[in-house]
């Protein structure tokens, strides 16, 4: 459960909801999308190709067992991509009054107390990749800022105590 509601335009049902609804940005959708259909087709090709028989051979079982297996896995991540496209919404910017304030979505730059600058995509668990900037607002950093505004300062303490300060929000 995300945090909580706020009463104001452009802000989306994001705050508060259970999460039976997936947030992605466009790419995020478009990225799901891609893979479901590749993996509908990689399915497709390994039913085309055909069960492999058990003879009584250990050496026949394996196939056959990694055969089910990796189609097992196949079918439960498409019925996943498939839930996830069926209950998503592309994530909006909120309402210009509300652009200085980090929501889903934005692209905040924060300055460690080192000095360093970070760049930071706030989103939903689905797409949260923190090798690639893209943080969930379920982390202990995505938490810590959301609603919070240029030239605040976050704390997170998680398993070290480290000071940001937003120094820019966009979206």
């Amino acid at each position: 459960m995300i945090l909580k509601r706020l009463n104001s335009p452009g802000v989306g049902e994001f705050l508060l909801k259970e999460m039976t609804k997936f947030y992605l940005t466009k790419e995020g959708f478009k990225k799901a999308k891609e893979e479901l259909e590749r993996l509908k087709k990689e399915r497709k090709k390994m039913i085309e190709q055909g069960i492999p028989k058990t003879s009584g051979s250990t050496e026949r079982d394996v196939e056959y067992f990694n055969y089910q297996e990796e189609l097992s896995y196949l079918n439960s991540r498409i019925t996943f991509l498939e839930n996830v496209l069926k209950e998503s919404e592309i994530i909006k910017p909120p309402a210009k009054e509300l652009q200085n304030q980090v929501f889903l979505g934005a692209k905040v730059t924060l300055e460690d107390s080192d000095g360093e600058l970070n760049e930071y995509l706030i989103v939903d668990s689905f797409e949260a990749d923190p090798a690639q900037g893209k943080i969930s607002c379920h982390s202990p950093i995505g938490k810590a800022l959301l609603e919070k505004k240029v030239g605040d300062e976050v704390i997170i303490t998680s398993p070290m105590k480290i000071v940001y300060k937003i120094k820019k929000i966009e979206y």
